[in-house]
């Protein structure tokens, strides 16, 4: 597969996580929820299997009652750890960054529609 073909998917991926993101509903804003979930992920053993990771993301989110829903909660944590895994987000600068992203995204997304 040549480079670009790889790149241009790689974007598309992207932008459908950005999409999700902005879609999600949540009683809280989406910052303090992903800056909560990556405290929540950092403090788990490296060896944490991605499943239980995401069992026990999805429990917090519903002890913090950023969703009412388990399937939610659940939608919630397995779309952190992809953005994680698609922004390789490390360290809470690298979280912050996404976010300042995230936000560039929305804006750019709200003054389109309008």
């Amino acid at each position: 597969m040549e480079a670009g073909k790889a790149d241009k998917r790689s974007k598309s991926m992207r932008d459908l996580t950005f999409e999700r993101l902005v879609s999600f509903r949540s009683r809280v804003n989406l910052e303090v929820v992903l800056e909560d979930l990556f405290l929540v992920d950092q403090s788990l053993p490296e060896h944490h299997p991605p499943e239980d990771r995401a069992t026990i993301l999805a429990a917090a989110a519903l002890r913090r009652e950023f969703v009412e829903k388990p399937e939610d909660a659940q939608g919630l944590a397995d779309l952190f750890l992809r953005i994680r895994r698609l922004y390789s987000i490390h360290t809470e600068d690298d979280m912050h960054q996404f976010i300042l992203r995230f936000h560039l995204y929305a804006k750019d997304m709200e003054q389109q529609s309008s």
